[in-house]
């Protein structure tokens, strides 16, 4: 009977054993890589497991444990520093929130993020050591991450950290390439964007950028975007960013991995053209308004909007002087109500008083029933 209990207690004392990974003390290692774009600092525990920190270019710095391919996710898991064995026991322990990041098919890794992970890295450097505390289908590990050997890589990482780029992808996405109405030169503060994103992709040998028209709303490109996605593109082959990686997709439609610049000009979205005797808006004049409101808001707060609207020679010339400024007011409004200055709004009806084209034909009455915008300083 003794002989029993003593195996069971054994057997529940090698399962506890067998639940808890960390690297051996004769082995423990922490190496660095370092770039301008990232730094890494990691720790191998086992042959399946790996922890570390992950310090991307204008992101927040990330602790991460990696597993292994064939590990899935876990049902809880838990964050916690240990004191160093000269260290008294911590009556308190912080517990940092863990998240879950998918990787492919039933792989991932646990992360923490941010102050937390700051707080992580401070606390290694001290000797302390951070702990996960994982229970995937009702078994419970506990994975050590030892700090033997930590300090010389850890002020390795601290200067990869000041050498790197003050920016990283989500910066270089941030706010549109703006171009004046007929306007395909590039600007000085597009120039300098270009020089910044260069240096990135020179360091991101995998990366790829797209140039997308942000006033896309269908399936063709417009011939104005055609020309400024063309200047973008040779400046950055100038710059020495190999034409392959800088893609022009016919869509708007790019993956996560590409950084993605969208081009904002107003050309596309200044003409207005109606049926006869019409005065409404269809979803696609809405569209584009909006867009125009959004440009407007963001590029051209400053600028006295004019609103120009005509009709063909069909009907008298006094309905047709109402029927335009009834278009010109329904553009005026539309735009107000997508957050333009009202004040700052002119519509100027013509009626059928400047023709484009000759009222004789069908084609020609149908480009003079337009409403034309204007930008004006």
């Amino acid at each position: 009977m003794r002989c029993t209990i003593l195996f069971i207690l054994l057997s529940i004392f090698s399962l506890v054993e067998a639940a808890t990974f960390r690297a051996p003390m004769s082995v423990s290692r922490w190496e660095v890589q370092a770039g301008k774009t990232q730094c890494w600092l990691t720790h191998q525990i086992d042959d399946m497991r790996r922890a570390g920190f992950l310090l991307e270019s204008g992101e927040p710095l990330q602790f991460f444990l990696h597993e292994g391919h064939q590990r899935g996710g876990v049902d809880k898991a838990s964050l916690f520093v240990d004191p160093a064995p000269w260290q008294h026991k911590l009556t308190y322990q912080q517990e940092y929130q863990v998240f879950w990041r998918q990787h492919a098919w039933n792989t991932g890794k646990l992360v923490v993020y941010g102050h937390s992970a700051e707080d992580v890295l401070a606390s290694l450097s001290k000797g302390q050591e951070p702990v996960f505390s994982l229970l995937r289908a009702d078994k419970e590990a506990r994975v050590e991450v030892s700090s033997i050997r930590f300090y010389e890589p850890y002020q390795q990482f601290r200067e990869c950290r000041q050498a790197l780029f003050p920016f990283g992808k989500r910066q270089l996405e941030h706010g549109h390439l703006f171009f004046n109405s007929r306007q395909s030169r590039l600007s000085e503060d597009i120039n300098q964007r270009l020089i910044v994103l260069s240096a990135y992709l020179q360091e991101m040998g995998d990366k790829k950028v797209a140039i997308v028209d942000k006033t896309q709303l269908g399936s063709k490109q417009t011939s104005w975007f055609k020309k400024r996605s063309a200047q973008i593109r040779d400046k950055l082959v100038k710059l020495g960013i190999s034409k392959d990686r800088v893609l022009i997709p016919p869509k708007p439609a790019t993956t996560k991995e590409n950084i993605v610049l969208q081009v904002f000009g107003p050309d596309d979205l200044m003409q207005f053209y109606y049926r006869k005797g019409n005065t409404r808006l269809t979803q696609r004049e809405k569209q584009k308004l909006a867009l125009l409101a959004e440009y407007i808001k963001l590029y051209r707060s400053k600028s006295n909007v004019v609103i120009s609207s005509h009709t063909d020679s069909k009907g008298s010339r006094a309905s047709n002087l109402k029927v335009s400024k009834a278009r010109g007011e329904t553009i005026k409004n539309y735009l107000h109500s997508q957050g333009v200055d009202e004040t700052k709004i002119l519509v100027k009806a013509y009626g059928e008083s400047r023709p484009l084209k000759s009222n004789r034909f069908p084609t020609g009455r149908s480009q003079n029933r337009r409403a034309i915008i204007s930008l004006v300083n």
